[in-house]
């Protein structure tokens, strides 16, 4: 069952899926439309009925008809942060949404409201997806309304559910990736669910809200350089069930990349440490328990395994040190990681003097490929700190150093494998690291894939003839780069890069589709990719490349990016196969009209983002 019939099962007063480029109406999706026609002069002629596609208008796919409305003109051209919607939206300082929410289950207007002093015995629940980049320590409404304190709201790490006078709190552990969130009322009790998962709630006696209304919104950030995404919001006029809220975070995943990859006879990596090879790991809580860090300031949560800056008021900080002999082994790369990048910092030393700050996911300072220590010694401080301690409260659920010996991934289905660059020339910092978690895609997660960092780059080792390459990719800025290249040892040279202006060089490729969308005359690169954001992407060869495959390298530099969910494949793939396979990635249904007959269309620059991945014209000759 799709996440949008999922939710509706549960009838929401409003469901909100924030994809409205592909939308018409609040009856009539983009696959109803398709279904009217039967040719392809049909489906061009089909562009004049249909050509308001993209308004201000935020619909309302309950039934209620509660539709509402953008203010500003949010970008919608990402990639979805949810399975099943065509893209997500985002909210900025001018970017937001306003909601209006004045009809009832029957589409009627109606005066009765949820959230008010009129309407405190109304139990209801708040719900969507949002990706936070968010740097700054402003209140940031998710949905809610800022002017009566009531609602989602987002600061500095922390899921805030405010109920009037009652504000209920959870801070992240981790805050790179997208994230379900779920807020219930009732009059006994308020709580706030993570990914499915209770973290919180608050106990209320003889509670009563003192607003008389209640206008409800989404953003805006109330800094520049903020921003968040966000799909599939819902409004229910009842308190989800727990089992209904993990159902519906469950319902949001999509396909494993083995089965979008296999059936096409594709090798694919999904790139986490499960499936790395190395030579000596500790971690706590697994080889130390989190029961020996107890100290002052700090609270062990025994039931689910993890440490916590205890609850007090204003400045605080704990610190806590170990010290490791590292077993005489043959190493010559290693990684830090641990789960709490909010309030948490890692610093390490090899001489309990000197120490250095650890940038978490990557290899420790001392410890580098090119600058192995010898000392076999590993001192380490973690500080969890906070500005105030009555409210954001840092927690730490594990922490693990690796070390590696030629650092080496292998596929998950085949003998082909990705190893560093270490010694190759034009390349200054051969340091990469592998993320530790297997993710779905579209939660963005930082800790799963290949990540390099500036200049640095890898191998894909592979004996097959490889004619597509499959990938998702998020750069970290569009200056001077390289995403993929090859020699002609074992297949042909092949290169796709960019200069510092843009400029884009590319040989060997007769193809390349970015979120489904044929990208293969764009000339330069700020048309083809964003800085920051997550990107699918599909190359088809000339001719097949082979052997060792060059991902992120170029002598004139390249930006630090994460590379996820590599596949190789042996056939070219056509247009349709490509945009198959980011609708399958998406979980978005594909629909083909064929016709023998010629036709054109011509559409407007300005107009033709507005068509990305809604209305893909093929001819075939």
């Amino acid at each position: 069952m799709s996440y949008k019939s999922v939710i509706l099962s549960d009838y929401p007063l409003a469901y909100y899926p924030l994809d409205d480029m592909t939308t018409v109406d609040s009856l009539l999706d983009f696959n109803d439309i398709l279904s009217q026609f039967d040719t392809y002069q049909e489906l061009l002629d089909g562009f004049s009925s249909y050509s308001n596609i993209y308004g201000d208008v935020a619909y309302d796919h309950s039934g209620c008809e509660n539709d509402s409305v953008y203010i500003g003109d949010p970008e919608s051209n990402l990639l979805p942060v949810v399975v099943g919607n065509s893209r997500s939206t985002k909210i900025s300082s001018t970017n937001s949404i306003q909601y209006t929410i004045n009809r009832n289950y029957i589409a009627k207007q109606t005066n009765s409201q949820f959230g008010t002093t009129y309407s405190s015995d109304n139990d209801f629940t708040l719900e969507g997806w949002f990706y936070p980049q968010i740097s700054t320590n402003n209140l940031t409404t998710l949905i809610g309304d800022s002017s009566n304190d009531v609602g989602l709201f987002y600061q500095k790490g922390n899921i805030i559910f405010k109920a009037d006078s009652e504000t209920l709190e959870y801070t992240l552990p981790y805050t790179n990736k997208a994230f379900h969130i779920a807020a219930t009322y009732t009059q006994s009790k308020i709580s706030i669910y993570i990914d499915g998962v209770l973290e919180v709630d608050k106990d209320l006696s003889g509670f009563k809200f003192t607003n008389t209304s209640m206008q409800l919104a989404t953003g805006p950030t109330q800094n520049a350089s903020d921003y968040f995404l966000v799909n599939s919001i819902g409004i229910y006029r009842y308190a989800l069930s727990s089992n209904q809220i993990a159902y519906h975070y469950q319902s949001g995943k999509g396909l494993s990349a083995l089965e979008i990859a296999a059936p096409e006879n594709g090798e694919v990596f999904q790139i986490f440490d499960d499936n790395v090879s190395s030579v000596f790991r500790y971690s706590y809580p697994a080889d130390k328990p989190w029961s020996n860090f107890m100290t002052t300031g700090l609270y062990y949560n025994q039931i689910n395994n993890y440490i916590e800056m205890q609850k007090s008021t204003g400045s605080q900080s704990v610190v806590l040190e170990d010290y490791i002999i590292i077993p005489s082994l043959t190493a010559d790369s290693s990684k830090i990681e641990w789960e709490g990048n909010n309030g948490v910092s890692v610093e390490t030393s090899v001489n309990g003097t000197t120490y250095v700050s650890c940038v978490n996911g990557q290899a420790i300072p001392q410890y580098k490929l090119g600058s192995f220590s010898t000392t076999n010694k590993l001192y380490i401080r973690i500080t969890l700190s906070t500005t105030d301690a009555s409210r954001y409260l840092p927690k730490l659920k594990y922490f693990m150093i690796s070390f590696y010996n030629d650092q080496r991934v292998y596929s998950s289905n085949g003998p082909a494998n990705i190893t560093t660059m270490d010694g190759v020339t034009g390349v200054s910092d051969a340091n990469i690291s592998f993320g530790i978690n297997k993710s779905d895609i579209l939660l963005r997660d930082y800790r799963n894939g290949v990540r390099t960092v500036t200049n640095s780059s890898f191998y894909l080792n592979t004996e097959t003839l490889v004619k597509t390459l499959e990938f998702f990719y998020t750069p970290s800025a569009l200056t001077t780069s390289s995403l993929v290249s090859s020699t002609s040892n074992g297949g042909a040279a092949s290169n796709f890069s960019w200069s510092n202006l843009g400029a884009i060089s590319k040989t060997n490729i007769s193809a390349i589709y970015v979120n489904g969308v044929n990208k293969t005359s764009e000339t330069n690169i700020s048309n083809v990719f964003k800085d920051d954001q997550l990107h699918h992407v599909v190359i088809v060869y000339s001719q097949a490349i082979s052997v060792k495959i060059e991902f992120n390298h170029n002598l004139s530099g390249s930006v630090s990016a994460l590379y996820q969910y590599i596949a190789l494949y042996q056939d070219a793939f056509n247009s349709t196969q490509a945009l198959n396979h980011y609708s399958l990635w998406m979980n978005r249904d594909v629909k083909t009209i064929s016709d023998n007959s010629t036709y054109s269309i011509s559409i407007a620059e300005d107009e033709a983002e507005y068509f990305d991945n809604v209305w893909l014209l093929v001819q075939n000759s």
